[in-house]
């Protein structure tokens, strides 16, 4: 049976919460990784039910005589087994952990790895890609080459780390996104500036002059709000099809180069950028409605409005906000830069 919005199809008891079904006696199988998550079970019929001679005994082979078959006083040793497991080898699911377990002379039951599972907040791969990447970032755990081979399969972001600052404003993306035509009835270019410690995010947009505008939103958002926060960037990277990237105009790299910023290049999109596009972009730009000159000047003004809320409010997947919103993970750090400070 296919997981539905968290909900099961249960043949007995009709559409039920998939918590529910997890403590059900009749699970045999549970598979929430896959594309089209899923569970299998043997519900009792109605003539099973009725039945009343005892079945006969069934041959069942005999366990080694080293296997440790866990009772319910030994609970917090599975925990800490499939949580040991599930650190080591993030992308297995509770079929893989429970031969894992097996191999060890360990036997539990599919249906007590998963409620152990859900207690720990480990069923879904996300999850547990997130609790690992969060152990590695606060280095309590060194990644194996197995792990970082998981890790970058997964997260794009995690991927391209190498591109994260080491506080928020430190390392800067500069791209340029395009606004639907369809929706406002001309070519319409956005500079957006994207801090890769924090994911927050600046914009502004423009219809001609994409490097004056390219530096108006460094100078006007990106830098005067780190500066308030006593926060210094000290690289901006501009990515793929940028305008500042190319042509005889070098009054771009001249203002960086001014402020002792330094300036990268890309030749592709950073996979930072690829998921403000999917998380704000594109959602934004739809319920665009831009028909006339007036309207086009407020554009700026929505765009900004809106910003806001995402940079409050956004709850981030994947590497580096683990669902953090941008806001948050910048206050994270002010509120521990001020904690070391009173300490010494």
């Amino acid at each position: 049976m296919y997981v539905s919005d968290g909900h099961i199809p249960c043949p007995n008891r009709g559409n039920i919460n998939l918590d529910i079904c997890l403590f059900c006696e009749h699970l045999t199988e549970v598979e929430l990784d896959a594309a089209n998550p899923f569970i299998r079970c043997t519900p009792p019929t109605v003539s099973a039910i009725a039945k009343t001679e005892p079945e006969p005994l069934r041959y069942r082979p005999k366990k080694s005589a080293h296997a440790k078959t866990l009772g319910n006083c030994e609970m917090q040793v599975l925990n800490e087994l499939v949580s040991d497991i599930s650190r080591l080898h993030p992308e297995w699911g509770v079929r893989r952990i429970k031969k894992s377990l097996e191999s060890e002379n360990v036997y539990a039951s599919t249906r007590k790895i998963s409620l152990v599972m859900e207690r720990e907040g480990l069923l879904f791969q996300r999850n547990r890609m997130n609790r690992l990447m969060s152990l590695a970032m606060t280095e309590q755990v060194e990644l194996t080459e197995h792990q970082v081979e998981v890790l970058e399969l997964h997260d794009a972001c995690f991927r391209e780390r190498g591109l994260t600052g080491s506080y928020p404003g430190q390392h800067v993306i500069q791209a340029s996104l395009q606004v639907d035509r369809e929706r406002v009835g001309r070519p319409i270019m956005s500079q957006v500036v994207i801090d890769t410690y924090s994911g927050y995010t600046f914009a502004n947009v423009h219809c001609d002059k994409p490097v004056l505008h390219a530096i108006s939103v460094l100078q006007h958002y990106v830098l005067p709000f780190f500066k308030e926060r006593h926060l210094r960037t000290e690289e901006i990277t501009t990515a793929q099809i940028h305008p500042c990237k190319s042509g005889s105009d070098h009054s771009y790299t001249e203002y960086l180069c001014d402020l002792g910023i330094r300036h990268n290049s890309l030749e592709h999109e950073p996979a930072l950028v690829q998921r403000f596009v999917q998380e704000f972009w594109k959602p934004w730009s739809r319920q665009l409605r831009v028909t006339d000159q007036g309207e086009l000047r407020n554009l700026q003004s929505q765009l900004v409005k809106s910003l806001r809320r995402f940079n409050e409010s956004a709850s981030l997947p994947g590497f580096p906000n683990l669902g953090q919103s941008p806001r948050q993970r910048i206050d994270n750090y002010l509120d521990h830069r001020e904690s070391c400070r009173l300490s010494r």
